[in-house]
């Protein structure tokens, strides 16, 4: 697929905060792509990580991700953080120790 890239409204940094919640950089499926997270509460993944009907995480699709290398590289990054709800720009969200089953992903990911 082919995308046009766009010029963005304004430049978030990293570890900036935004409405209490900070902004990790997560790159993978886009050069830029950002998480939301509250510590201990919440995580808004976007695309860094899938979730199924259940509300089961789910690995990010290799076929819409431009760098799968880095794409893992950014879950071993959600994964060292500390969140109860995962909330994934695909699927159901994944509710209840979601930073544990990150973890369980993560370490079967081959």
């Amino acid at each position: 697929m082919r995308f046009q890239p766009v010029e963005p409204n304004i430049v978030i940094k990293e570890n900036t905060e935004l409405a209490g919640f900070k902004v990790i950089h997560t790159p993978g499926h886009t050069v830029g792509s950002i998480c939301l997270f509250q510590p201990g509460k919440v995580l808004f993944a976007g695309d860094a990580l899938r979730s199924d009907r259940s509300g089961n995480p789910k690995l990010p699709s290799k076929m819409m991700t431009a760098d799968i290398v880095q794409a893992k590289v950014s879950v071993a990054l959600i994964a060292g953080l500390e969140f109860d709800t995962l909330l994934c720009g695909h699927g159901a969200p994944v509710k209840g120790n979601a930073a544990v089953r990150v973890k369980e992903l993560l370490a079967n990911w081959q």
